[in-house]
């Protein structure tokens, strides 16, 4: 596959940039933390092991910030890295022979696609033709009605998707999707 527009760091650059100031404000630290340490070296006997002391630990407090900058320039990286990764994957399915980085969803010539596979002989062989959806909002028994209201009243958030083929109930972070009317009813059985 042929790759265009290789850019591997640019998508999180206000990232990148706060990374490399909190590295930088860490060997700034460090700098004085190194400077006092020498000052105390210097220092009179009584307050010389105090001022050392202080500047060391300054410097370690700074190593400590120029560590939390690198790790947040690592996880920034591994960002840019899981979006090239997810692109070129997108790519491969769907039979391209090159992508630019830059505009990841546009074939040459083409429109935007996501699963349309650009071409025919690299489609996936499971691929049939789409069926079209039946509405499941209709001819529901009064049992799988309850069910829902059941689930409603129990603070589900109760709706049919889209093209009402299937209802979805969502709770909090849980979603799940019923496209039968014996999956409703099956699922009311566990309904406490």
């Amino acid at each position: 596959m042929k790759v265009l527009g290789i850019d591997v760091h640019g998508t999180y650059g206000t990232a990148q940039g706060i990374a490399g100031l909190f590295a930088l404000f860490g060997w700034v630290i460090v700098t004085i933390g190194a400077l006092i340490a020498l000052g105390g070296l210097a220092a009179s006997a009584p307050f010389n092991v105090l001022i050392v002391g202080l500047g060391v630990g300054l410097a370690a407090l700074g190593l400590l910030q120029v560590a939390a900058g690198q790790m947040l320039r690592a996880m920034v990286d591994t960002a840019d890295y899981a979006r090239q990764s997810l692109l070129l994957q997108l790519a491969v399915v769907e039979g391209r022979t090159e992508i630019d980085l830059q505009r990841p969803f546009i074939a040459q010539g083409q429109r935007p696609s996501f699963i349309a596979p650009t071409d025919p002989a690299r489609a996936p062989q499971s691929a049939a033709p789409a069926q079209p959806a039946s509405d499941i909002s209709k001819g529901l028994s009064k049992e799988a009605i309850a069910v829902l209201q059941r689930a409603a009243d129990k603070g589900y958030d109760v709706r049919f998707s889209p093209d009402k083929s299937s209802v979805i109930l969502k709770s909090g972070s849980w979603e799940a999707s019923f496209s039968s009317e014996e999956k409703i009813i099956k699922f009311g059985q566990n309904l406490r």
